[in-house]
Formats: C-alpha cells, structure tokens, sequence
C-alpha cells in the first residue's frame, strides 16, 4: 500500500531531476550583474493592500495544512478503535490527490471557466 502512494512521487521526482539535468546542461543566457537605469526596486508597491493580503492568504493556507497534518492522525488514532487505513497513508492519499487536481490546473487553459470580461462589468 506505501508503494502505491509513494509511486507518483519518486516518478516525479525523477521527471524534475531530468528536467534539472538537461536544462543544466543546455546554454544559458548570460545574467546582468549589474541593474539598469530605471530597474530599482521600489517598497512602497510591495507594501500595499494587495501584496500584503496575498502574503496573509498564504500564511493561512500554509497554517492549515500545518494543522491538518498535526491533527488528523491524533484525531483519527483517538477516534477510531480500528484504521483501515493508517494515518500516514490518509495523508499521503490527500497529497496525492492534491497533486493531481494541481496538475488537472495546470493543463487547462487560462480563464477556463471564468466569466466574460463584459459580464463582469455588467454585474459590477
């Protein structure tokens, strides 16, 4: 059963190593060491509502799976008399799961399923 769930992480793990290595391999464009005229780094847009909400947005993200991780298998040990499945592998199960659905995302199209620019400005 761990070998199930461990599968699709060691073959993409192995897919990104490949990827590392013929990309390592292949030419790369010289980086500027020095910036340009008019490229400096401004604050005051980082520190805006938006950045800030984002940077909050993910924080939470991050603390929930942190606490899913540190709940459930306490959760499910003092729960249940018996596990079918282990904790561990009912974490791994959601990873895996949450690989695929990110990996469905990222073949679609940009704005699949998004309202028309001209909709949207009717509802507002």
């Amino acid at each position: 059963m761990a070998r199930l769930f461990f599968s699709p992480f060691l073959i993409a793990g192995f897919v990104v190593l490949c990827g590392w290595a013929l990309l390592s391999f292949s030419r790369q464009p010289d980086f500027q060491s020095v910036q340009t005229p008019g490229q400096t780094l401004r604050l005051r847009p980082l520190l805006g509502i938006r950045p800030l909400a984002i940077v909050l947005l993910i924080t939470l993200h991050a603390s929930a799976d942190g606490a899913t991780y540190e709940f459930l298998p306490m959760f499910m040990d003092h729960q249940f008399q018996e596990l079918l499945i282990p904790a561990g592998m009912t974490l791994a199960g959601h990873n895996v799961a949450y690989l695929i659905t990110r990996s469905l995302l990222w073949v679609l199209p940009e704005g699949l399923g998004q309202r028309p620019a001209a909709e949207k400005e009717a509802v507002a």
